[in-house]
């Protein structure tokens, strides 16, 4: 199952420890970077919502991937996305999570769901996912 009821430090925390036992460079996607993934994989509807999920979360992968092998981008957990805070709050630290979680219902799922919320915020239907940073290793030879 996906962690959940975590706040944005604590998930910055885990990527932090991750990236330096693995030596590589994770991170939380972007808000972009999260919709494209859903769009370019063909996200569909499916997804553990409340009319189907027990009002619990699910372990990742049940549910069908999208077509460029991306499981569970709509429900289980609102997914927090590493986005600049609004200009206009930036005092207040406010994060995007985009997804919907267990508890949202499938008529108030959108195409492009996406909330805000105070960055210490912790939630039973929040969570996380993580992207690594590729570096394409260029040919200096000539």
């Amino acid at each position: 199952c996906p962690v959940e009821n975590i706040s944005w430090s604590e998930a910055f925390m885990f990527i932090d420890k991750l990236n330096t036992i693995t030596g590589k460079n994770y991170r939380l996607p972007t808000t972009d970077e999260w919709l494209l993934a859903s769009l370019k994989g063909g996200s569909s509807n499916e997804g553990w919502l409340k009319e189907n999920s027990g009002l619990r979360t699910k372990p990742v992968g049940i549910i069908k991937p999208n077509d460029i092998g991306i499981s569970d981008m709509l429900g289980n957990v609102w997914e927090m996305c590493n986005s600049k805070p609004d200009s206009a709050n930036s005092h207040l630290r406010f994060i995007r999570i985009r997804g919907a979680g267990f508890a949202t219902s499938k008529q108030n799922v959108s195409a492009y769901p996406e909330k805000s919320l105070s960055q210490e915020r912790r939630h039973y239907e929040i969570g996380f996912r993580i992207a690594e940073d590729l570096i394409a290793e260029s040919n200096s030879t000539k």
